[in-house]
Parts: structure tokens; C-alpha cells; sequence
């Protein structure tokens, strides 16, 4: 068993699928803290946000999104609402959404730096949702996907009638105004399963689906996109004969102007010619195209864009995992006047060091009323620092506060708290108080100053 255990853990150590699965709680909450870091700070990297195929530079990867049943939370309401704290949207119920996480997280870039051997291109969006939610609802997607179920537990429905048969961005139903047909969602499933850590499903574009969590289990689960959409014959031939033809100055000449329209010719015989005319030029199109459009040319095509895209994103991963490799954690700190150094214990710094296993007490008042009150729109009105919290979660977090406070003497880990919880709350009350709603909730608490690091 012993030596089981040990080809067990090399063989972690050696696989970034098993490395991303294994990422924990504490690396979520390090993947959500960078993501809000990251845009708080108004950086920004130079990986498109787009599919394969979109300029350099054209986008970059996005703030984190906020879903609440179903629906898009709108930016304007993320900021004033939550101030774009991923941590805040997930305990009011919202489920949080990543695009290119594998820019965020080092297991991620890691995981795609692997896949990227077989594979020209591909990246990561990770979904996170609460329990008894569903993020977005049934829809298809342009590109084949490998959903990764990292933790937690997720609901998956996988319609059997595909409505477009490898369909294109435009053509994504469950996006935009383009709804799913009635007779998908009402004809036969092929998969209806719950996906748990370390499973791994593939979904192959255009296949309409939905997932949701059940109403004791939150989800996190990373979907490695394949942008096979970027690759199809149609899409490069017709690319290759938009290039080849555009660059010839005569057919950048609109038609005549009578050319389909009968009437405006003077005599059968001008409307012929004028046909004539065109048929003589599409047929000088046709040698160019036959000319300029080749299996060799294609693959030129794909070489110049797999390269463009994986020079900027391997670049930004293998970057990302050197940070975390030669990174050392440092406390943040204050000189006092005597010159001697105070660790932050309070505050929106300290909230960064909460992890599972970060020991917490309730904070003094000179500690609460050291943290500044964070920056808001100014369409936000005046800040009360509170914290908008779920209904069925909201009594067993708020205990956890109330215990602290009546005894300022108690030291306990994040993760004791939900035995610490269950002594004075009833069990059913317990349903969709998870792991993470509780590191979500001291971290927002540490922030806001109502609870203290023991430094």
C-alpha cells in the first residue's frame, strides 16, 4: 500500500491533470484572489479574449463575471454591488466565471502548456457555482470542449438533436437572440450524469447542454476549449480567396450598376455584355484562386496563426508558473513610528493570507476602525461596509461572527469553523454552508475588518 501511495504521488507530481484536480480549496481562492487583483489594478495581459483567429492584442482576459440565475449580472451592478470581489458575488449566490483562467492559475497553465503537445490550441474558462444554481443556461458552443471537474459535484444534461451541425460563432444557440429549438429540449438526452473530482467529460461542438449543482454541493470545474471552429476547411479557404482576391485592385471595383437590376439596362444586348464582362473577370478570379489556394497554402495559414497565438499565451503561462515557483509569501506589514514592524492582521491586504487553514479571532475595535472603507462609483452612494450574504446561508456565517465576538479569547482555523457552527445552528439550516462559503465569508470579514488573522 505504501508503495502505491508513492507511484501515486509521482505520478501527480508528473501529470497536470492530476495536479489541477488537486488543487484544493486554497487554490481556488488563489485563482479568484488573482483574478481580482489583476483587473482591481487595471493590468492587463496581451492574449486575446477572443477565438483563435482575432488580432494580438485585439482583447485581453476578462474581469471575472458574475451569473445569478441564469442571467448575466451586469458590470455596473458587479462593481457597485460587490465591488468586483468574486468572493462577495459567490456568498450572495452568484456563480463566477473565468475567461482564459489558465492566465490566472499556474496548475492551469500548466494543464494547457500539456494538452498544447497534442493539440494546436487551447485554453481554460472555469466555471464556479454555488450550491442548488445553475450558471447559463442550455446552449451550444462553437468550439470541442473537455470539461475537467475540479470540486464539488455538477449535474450534466447533454442533448441528443444537434439544431446546427458544427456551427460557427454566429451560430452558437443559447447565445445572443439565437434560441435552442423547442424540439431539442423536449427530444432525447445521451447524457445525464453527475461529474465529481477528477472526471473529465468531452463535448463535442455544436452538442446543446446545461449543468447545474445540487443544493448541497457547490461546483468548480475548468473547460479546456479546443477552438476547432478556426480550423475548418470552409473557414480557411474562404479566408485564403478573401486575401488572394482583395489584394487585386480590379475586383475591389463594385459591378455595374446594372448588373441585377433588369430594368436599368438599355437593351438585351448592353445586359449581356455587361455579364459577359463579369463572367471574364470571375473566371480571371477563378485562376487566381486555383493559384493562390492549396493544401500547402492552408496549412501556411494554420502554421502563422497556431504561432501567433501560442507565442503570446505560452509566453504569459510559463511566466505565470516561474512566479509561483520562485515567489515567496511576505507578510504584509506597517513600520510604526518606533520602528518596529506591524503585520497586517485587518484589512483588504490580510484577507489575502485566508486560507483553510488560516487560524482567525474576532478583530478589537482599534483593529475595525483601522480599515479604510473600500473605494465605490460614485454612482454608489455612501458605504455602510456590509456584506450581502444568501438567505439559506446567511444565519449559520453570521454565527460565526456572533462565536467570535462573544469570546474574544477564541483562536480557530477556517476550516473548524463548520464544527464550531453546528454546535449552535441547527443541521437543516447547515444545508448550503459549504467549505468555500466559509472561506469566502472570513475573507470578506478580514477585508472588512469584523474579523482578525492570528499573526
Amino acid at each position: 500500500q505504501s508503495e502505491m501511495n508513492d507511484r501515486n504521488d509521482n505520478l501527480k507530481e508528473e501529470c497536470p491533470l492530476a495536479l489541477a484536480v488537486d488543487m484544493g480549496w486554497d487554490g481556488l481562492a488563489s485563482l479568484l484572489q488573482r483574478s481580482r487583483n489583476r483587473f482591481a489594478n487595471d493590468s492587463s495581459t496581451t492574449v486575446t479574449g477572443g477565438a483563435m483567429g482575432s488580432p494580438p492584442g485585439a482583447g485581453t482576459t476578462d474581469p471575472p463575471l458574475f451569473f445569478r440565475d441564469q442571467t448575466p449580472v451586469q458590470p455596473d451592478e458587479a462593481e457597485v454591488a460587490y465591488n468586483r470581489n468574486p468572493f462577495s458575488a459567490y456568498l450572495d449566490g452568484c456563480s463566477v466565471v473565468l475567461n482564459h483562467a489558465d492566465l490566472l492559475c499556474p496548475r492551469l497553465a500548466a494543464l494547457c502548456l500539456d494538452l498544447q503537445k497534442s493539440f494546436p490550441h487551447v485554453y481554460v474558462n472555469s466555471y464556479l457555482t454555488p450550491p442548488g444554481a445553475q450558471a447559463v443556461p442550455a446552449h451550444a458552443d462553437d468550439r470541442d470542449v473537455l470539461v475537467i471537474q475540479i470540486l464539488g459535484e455538477k449535474m450534466w444534461t447533454v442533448y441528443g438533436n444537434v439544431p446546427i451541425a458544427h456551427p460557427y460563432p454566429p451560430e452558437q444557440v443559447g447565445k445572443g437572440n439565437l434560441d435552442v429549438p423547442d424540439a431539442v429540449l423536449n427530444g432525447p438526452t445521451v447524457i445525464d450524469t453527475t461529474l465529481r473530482q477528477g472526471d473529465v467529460l468531452y463535448m463535442p461542438r455544436g452538442y446543446v447542454h446545461e449543468a447545474r449543482t445540487e443544493s448541497t454541493q457547490p461546483s468548480f470545474h475548468a473547460t479546456v476549449a479546443i477552438a476547432s471552429h478556426d480550423w475548418t476547411l470552409a473557414g480557411n479557404v474562404s479566408e485564403l480567396v478573401s486575401r488572394s482576391l482583395t489584394s487585386v485592385p480590379e475586383f475591389r471595383v463594385a459591378v455595374d450598376r446594372s448588373i441585377g437590376r433588369a430594368a436599368a439596362a438599355t437593351t438585351t444586348s448592353d445586359q449581356n455584355g455587361h455579364l459577359s464582362s463579369l463572367q471574364t473577370q470571375i473566371d480571371h478570379a477563378l485562376d487566381i484562386i486555383r493559384e493562390k489556394v492549396s493544401a500547402q497554402q492552408i496549412a501556411s495559414q494554420l502554421s502563422i496563426k497556431y504561432r501567433r497565438q501560442n507565442d503570446l499565451s505560452c509566453a504569459a503561462r510559463t511566466e505565470l508558473i516561474r512566479e509561483e515557483t520562485t515567489e515567496t509569501v511576505n507578510m504584509p506589514s506597517n513600520t510604526c513610528n518606533d520602528g518596529k514592524v506591524e503585520v497586517q492582521v485587518v484589512g483588504p491586504e490580510a484577507s489575502k493570507r485566508v486560507f483553510v487553514g488560516t487560524v482567525v479571532r474576532a478583530s478589537t475595535d482599534e483593529e475595525r476602525a483601522s480599515v479604510k472603507p473600500p473605494q465605490r462609483p460614485a454612482n454608489a452612494g455612501p458605504s455602510d461596509r456590509g456584506l450581502t450574504v444568501r438567505e439559506e446561508t446567511c444565519l449559520p456565517l453570521m454565527t460565526v461572527v456572533q462565536r467570535l465576538k462573544h469570546d474574544p479569547n477564541l483562536k480557530v482555523k477556517v476550516s473548524d469553523l463548520l464544527s464550531l457552527i453546528r454546535d449552535d445552528t441547527e443541521t437543516a439550516s447547515l444545508g448550503m454552508v459549504c467549505t468555500l462559503s466559509i472561506l469566502s465569508f472570513v475573507r470578506c470579514c478580514v477585508e472588512l475588518g469584523a474579523v482578525a488573522i492570528v499573526s
